[in-house]
């Protein structure tokens, strides 16, 4: 149920992408793409890097150390408690803003596509969410994911070519490059990659922080040190088949912009939105689709939540199970453990799922509020993980101090710099807690807190992907060099 070992590369590559892909995404990025334009498609391909280096730097230690949950990580390098502390963290985070998020937005937009009541729209997610994790565990749901993700990139594309065919008859053009052509001249601001201090957009974009800076912690954080995405990964056979299953996500990766944020940009020149509001992109998106596409539409959204939906709750599942329930029950039996998890993966969606009822009128001043709060702690996390991966032992000082350097410092740059930038508070935050975090090894702690892990210092020799990582990068290198 935790975890399939026998996963082949590509489907785990593609159960990577379907827990990335949620409702969330689909309609915020088609939304980021008609505000703001190709700039918001740096989260995709910066995505592709980080991904080589999760699979070159990160997937040999967490395979090495057997792992099936990133905190046991904390418990192998500073104590059992800590381990509790983050995975109850995760935890409630993963039901009360992910899971209940996904819901919410899934729910809601599905209600405004279709017309059917919300309510029951989320009793209907609920039950589909549940069928996954009913079967065979991660097998049955990278099944699920499969059939999902198939769905998404062939209707996505479908959506796609028929915005590129509208737009070339309405303006009179021969081909779909004359059309994309016309749509640079027309609006220029459309297709830039780097946004400068001037552009309305920086402080969701900052210009060189999306190449050199806090783009690099938000997607190094979320695919490496992320429960619900490097738990798929690391059902592969062995090392490289989880290489090649991340190897994988990233060449998908570079495509994705096709679906999620060229139709953004389409519909910008089709027709005018409320600005306060572009998640109306994608129900325009449906007003102007003929009948089978938008029937495809409505499964796209519906595929996009429930593989989501799933992905978190076994997450949820596993952390429970694995982490906490030791310290809650004594489970010995592997039957035991696999019907704990499945009861905590479907008690966790009905609070999800019954969490969003009420919550559907005021959610996004709650939702953000939380998304503020978990945003203090990211980067004291990141850094607690990757200091117990770089050194052979740290201590519960090693924890605690990143955390409450990260809180302080966020506070204060948020009372003395109201308008900055949320990756250049990243940047300085993160920056403050490497400091500290190193004064405290080098100063005050034993030489062995100095020394660096000799897993970590041999993982490059099990790396065979070098031609598949080249060809990455040049493709990345080339778009910002083309397009930048």
């Amino acid at each position: 149920m935790l975890a399939d070992k026998t996963l082949p590369w590509w489907m785990l590559g593609i159960s990577v992408i379907a827990v990335n892909i949620s409702a969330e995404q689909l309609v915020g990025m088609v939304g980021s793409g008609y505000r703001i334009g190709l700039a918001i498609a740096s989260y995709e391909w910066m995505s592709a890097l980080a991904l080589i280096l999760v699979a070159k730097y990160l997937l040999p230690i967490y395979v090495k150390r057997g792992l099936y949950t990133l905190p046991q990580l904390l418990q192998q390098q500073i104590n059992r408690r800590v381990r509790q502390i983050i995975s109850a963290y995760w935890l409630i985070l993963n039901v009360l803003v992910n899971l209940t998020a996904i819901f919410w937005l899934g729910g809601d937009m599905l209600s405004t596509l279709t017309g059917v009541t919300y309510s029951w729209l989320i009793l209907c997610l609920l039950l589909l969410a549940c069928l996954p994790l009913l079967g065979n565990g991660m097998r049955a749901l990278s099944i699920s994911d499969l059939v999902n993700i198939t769905l998404i990139i062939t209707l996505g594309l479908s959506i796609t070519v028929y915005l590129l065919n509208y737009l070339t008859l309405q303006m009179g053009q021969e081909s779909w490059f004359s059309t994309l052509m016309e749509l640079y001249q027309q609006q220029p601001e459309k297709f830039e990659l780097l946004l400068t201090p001037s552009d309305e957009f920086y402080q969701y974009l900052p210009g060189l922080s999306v190449l050199f800076g806090g783009m690099w912690l938000m997607n190094l954080s979320y695919w490496g040190i992320n429960q619900y995405t490097v738990q798929r990964l690391l059902c592969g056979k062995n090392l490289a088949e989880c290489q090649k299953g991340a190897l994988f996500a990233a060449a998908i990766k570079l495509t994705l912009p096709l679906l999620l944020v060229l139709p953004g940009i389409l519909i910008a020149t089709i027709t005018t939105l409320p600005q306060s509001n572009p998640n109306l992109a994608y129900p325009t998106i449906f007003t102007l689709a003929p009948i089978g596409l938008k029937g495809g539409i409505v499964v796209v959204v519906l595929a996009a939540t429930i593989s989501s939906l799933s992905s978190i709750a076994l997450s949820v599942a596993s952390l429970f199970t694995v982490d906490l329930s030791p310290v809650i029950t004594q489970q010995s039996s592997a039957k035991a453990e696999v019907k704990l998890a499945k009861l905590t993966a479907l008690f966790a969606l009905m609070i999800g799922a019954g969490l969003s009822i009420p919550l559907l009128n005021n959610f996004q001043q709650s939702f953000q509020f939380i998304q503020q709060v978990a945003g203090i702690i990211t980067p004291a996390i990141f850094c607690i993980f990757i200091s117990c991966l770089l050194f052979n032992k740290s201590s519960s000082i090693n924890a605690i101090l990143p955390i409450i350097t990260s809180i302080i410092t966020t506070l204060i740059l948020k009372s003395c710099m109201e308008n900055i930038a949320f990756m250049h508070q990243l940047e300085i935050v993160f920056a403050l807690i490497v400091v500290v975090e190193l004064l405290l090894r080098y100063v005050y702690q034993r030489q062995e807190y100095t020394q660096f892990s000799r897993v970590f210092l041999n993982v490059e020799h099990v790396f065979p992907f070098k031609k598949t990582v080249r060809v990455i990068t040049i493709i990345v290198l080339l778009i910002y060099i083309i397009l930048g």
